[in-house]
């Protein structure tokens, strides 16, 4: 299979949940949405991912982000406001929360952050995906 039949390189998904994070996996897979899928739990391990892949170079720049708001250690939200306070912050990221709440207060939060390119409710379905571009 090509490389080229994929529409990104390289995902993250930072989301607590195992089951929604194979669910995930399984569905990227699926749909060839991305060549690469890489999981994290927390925010504070995203952020320390992040930063060694900045630094380092050893693994692929996730082109896309997915991010759950509600997760122990460090939620949604405290990752964006660290992410915020970083030189990753303007390195092109691209980050969709995928959440379960609909509530319309975190819809309008999340357009505060100018990296934040879409909020969509879980589950991941491959019709979400092709909506989701570039």
């Amino acid at each position: 299979m090509s490389n080229s039949n994929y529409k990104y390189q390289s995902v993250l998904f930072i989301d607590d949940d195992p089951i929604t994070l194979m669910l995930c996996k399984k569905v990227i897979e699926k749909t060839q949405f991305s060549l690469h899928v890489d999981t994290l739990t927390n925010g504070k391990d995203a952020l320390k991912y992040l930063n060694e892949i900045y630094e380092k170079g050893s693994k692929i720049y996730p082109d896309l982000i997915f991010l759950d708001l509600n997760m122990p250690v460090m939620d949604g939200w405290e990752f964006l406001d660290a992410l915020s306070k970083t030189n990753l912050y303007d390195s092109n990221l691209n980050i969709i929360i995928l959440s379960s709440t609909i509530d319309p207060k975190d819809i309008e939060k999340a357009k505060n952050y100018s990296i934040v390119k879409n909020f969509i409710s879980k589950p991941i379905t491959a019709e979400n995906l092709l909506r989701i571009s570039k």
